[in-house]
């Protein structure tokens, strides 16, 4: 299954159609009035995905 979507640790990731920048998706990331922009080469969301940019960037916004 391919996900565009994904609720993750309160955190709304989403794929923008056709937003792709030198051949990587482009991600945002969103809770409450923040918004968070990922790059990846993958074309579609995985929970892995997820925890690694929640555990690298995201967490920090408690």
């Amino acid at each position: 299954m391919y996900l565009t979507e994904l609720e993750w640790r309160g955190w709304h990731f989403s794929i923008e159609e056709d937003a792709q920048i030198f051949g990587k998706t482009k991600v945002i990331a969103e809770r409450d009035d923040i918004e968070e922009i990922f790059y990846v080469a993958a074309d579609y969301l995985s929970e892995e995905l997820c925890e690694e940019w929640y555990e690298q960037y995201l967490y920090v916004y408690g």
